[in-house]
């Protein structure tokens, strides 16, 4: 049995912050040497999500010689369904394969 630490190929995004009371804003960084297609990478997500238009979720990023910041604002749906989008970008933004 072996237990894989960090996933072959994946970015380090890390949370810097997250309004919990309704999670409704967050802010990642993304550390990296050379820069992501971000556009893409958050676009095949929200496709995947099958959102009607990407209702209620604003996505803006700066990007930096060695990091990017994300900014992710989630203005409609219950709770548990903005937890369920911030955390499915967060993974894409982590894991998804170019």
């Amino acid at each position: 049995m072996s237990v894989r630490l960090f996933h072959r190929g994946s970015r380090c995004v890390l949370v810097l912050r997250r309004v919990e009371e309704d999670m409704r804003e967050h802010r990642w960084l993304a550390v990296h040497v050379k820069p992501h297609p971000w556009d893409h990478i958050f676009a095949t997500a929200l496709q995947s999500l099958d959102l009607p238009g990407a209702a209620g979720v604003e996505l803006h990023w700066t990007g930096r010689s060695y990091s990017t910041t994300i900014d992710l604002r989630l203005t409609q749906g219950s709770l548990r369904k903005r937890q369920l989008i911030a955390s499915a970008l967060l993974k894409a933004a982590r894991y998804q394969v170019l």
